[in-house]
C-alpha cells in the first residue's frame, strides 16, 4: 500500500510505502472449534451464512443472514419491554454514555508472557468458568463445510 503527498507545499509527489504485507510477520488464527464456541460467537452464529456464501447460492446466505438478524432484533424487543437492559461480555457502559473493555490497561501485567495469559484468559473463558479447548478438533459439518469448499 502507498501513499502519496498531495499538499502544494510538498516537494516530492513520488509514493511512499506506507504497509508493505509481503514483509509482515503473520500471526495464526486462534480459533476453537464451533462445539467449544458460545451460542453467539460469530463462527456459530454466521456459519450457514458463510457455507451459503461459499457455495455461492445468495439465496440461502440472504435467507440465514435475515433469520439472525430477525432474531437479534426480537430479543432487542424482548429486553426493551421488559425493562432489561443488554450488557455486553466484554464491555461495560460507563458514565461517559460509552461502552469501554472490561479489562483495564491497569490490570494488564507488564510482563509480555504474563499479559497474554491474562487477555487469553479474559478473552477464552466461558461463562461456566471453562475455558474453550483449542486442540478439540472441528467436527461441526457445516463449519467444516463452510471452511473447505472451492468457489469455481
Amino acid at each position: 500500500m502507498y501513499i502519496t503527498d498531495k499538499r502544494a507545499h510538498s516537494s516530492s509527489h513520488k509514493p511512499e510505502v506506507l504497509f508493505d504485507s509481503k514483509s509482515e510477520h503473520v500471526v495464526p488464527q486462534l480459533v476453537a472449534c464451533a462445539a467449544e464456541q458460545e451460542h453467539n460467537e460469530s463462527r456459530n452464529l454466521w456459519k450457514h451464512v458463510t457455507k451459503a456464501i461459499r457455495q455461492s447460492n445468495l439465496n440461502d446466505a440472504t435467507t440465514y443472514k435475515t433469520a439472525i438478524e430477525e432474531e437479534q432484533r426480537m430479543q432487542a424487543k424482548e429486553r426493551e419491554s421488559s425493562g432489561a437492559q443488554f450488557k455486553p461480555r466484554f464491555f461495560q457502559l460507563e458514565i461517559d454514555g460509552h461502552y469501554h473493555p472490561q479489562l483495564s490497561l491497569k490490570d494488564i501485567p507488564e510482563d509480555p508472557q504474563a499479559a497474554k495469559e491474562k487477555i487469553v484468559n479474559w478473552i477464552f473463558t466461558k461463562p461456566d468458568g471453562t475455558i474453550q479447548d483449542f486442540e478439540k478438533p472441528e467436527d461441526d459439518p457445516v463449519v467444516l463445510a463452510a471452511a473447505t469448499h472451492k468457489r469455481s
